[in-house]
């Protein structure tokens, strides 16, 4: 049997990635599979190709002579029949005449509709999924664009930040921090936190602060949703920390406190695959998202051909 017969295409895209990162642990962080499953895929199409494709050194994953000549001549054709896949794919869904939609609890809230509204002749199918269930759903072609806060990325997808908002805290005018104008860390200590998880907002280094600190909480969502966030709260049963995107400032009973000079703030991307321009009314809406974005897809289209 030719050996060509017995590779396939995860194979590849394993190969790929670990030559471009030369790297195992950042190759597996890309591609979403443990480092034992990268390394058997390398040991597998090594087996199958009959060459050593990789050496270990101390800088990392370095190509063989026959490695490089292998991803030289490889790398145009995958992105090629990968290319070719999607156009088919993306065909069929066109006939549908259904654009499928990923988004983020807040913003499907607070700031997709005036996407929306902007594309009103365009049906639309809206998804409320966790961010890695919406990439993997991107990639297996079931959905066409994703609205979500920065993450690690996926090679595999397309990626544009478009929009930042400042991190909040949020109490119960009944509580002493909302009299405080600036509020320090230490301010911080003996407060009740509800503590949320990523479908409604978490931000970039309150899990360090949280832990430096030693605060403490008696609340957890593992699920949840603003309107029951903001009851405990408005009860003064704890504070949280949110981004701006989610307050409403007619609460008459909550005090929002700007907290940028301890915490990152949130940006979100959209997201969505290389091909998207085959479809003409995904990229309709992306481009009332972002046109710049639109844009940059129509280059990638056009290297890709």
């Amino acid at each position: 049997m030719n050996t060509y017969k017995q590779i396939d295409l995860k194979q590849i895209r394993t190969f790929i990635t670990v030559a471009e990162y030369q790297s195992i642990s950042l190759a597996s962080k890309e591609l979403g599979v443990s480092q034992t499953s990268v390394t058997l895929q390398i040991q597998g199409l090594e087996r199958n190709t009959k060459f050593k494709l990789f050496r270990r050194t101390y800088h990392g994953m370095e190509l063989t002579e026959e490695g490089k000549l292998f991803y030289n001549r490889i790398k145009s054709s995958y992105l090629k029949f990968d290319y070719a896949i999607s156009q088919v794919n993306n065909y069929y869904k066109e006939q549908k005449n259904i654009v499928n939609i990923a988004v983020h609890y807040p913003y499907v809230i607070h700031e997709f509709p005036k996407i929306l509204a902007q594309s009103k002749n365009i049906p639309v199918k809206i998804f409320n999924i966790q961010r890695q269930d919406a990439e993997e759903r991107m990639i297996a072609g079931e959905i066409d664009i994703g609205i979500y806060p920065v993450y690690k990325q996926d090679p595999r997808l397309v990626y544009k930040t478009i929009a930042s908002y400042k991190p909040m805290l949020i109490v119960s005018k009944k509580n002493h921090l909302s009299a405080i104008e600036k509020i320090k860390e230490t301010d911080l200590i003996g407060e009740n936190f509800i503590v949320i998880d990523r479908n409604l907002v978490t931000l970039d280094g309150f899990n360090q602060i949280y832990d430096n600190l030693s605060l403490s909480s008696s609340v957890f969502f593992e699920n949840g949703n603003w309107d029951m966030l903001i009851a405990l709260v408005r009860q003064n049963i704890g504070i949280s920390l949110v981004s701006e995107l989610c307050i409403n400032e007619n609460e008459k009973d909550i005090s929002y406190k700007d907290m940028s000079h301890l915490f990152d703030s949130m940006k979100y991307q959209v997201l969505t695959t290389r091909h998207s321009v085959t479809q003409k009314k995904v990229m309709e809406i992306i481009s009332k998202i972002d046109w710049s974005f639109a844009d940059e897809l129509y280059k990638i289209d056009n290297n890709l051909k």
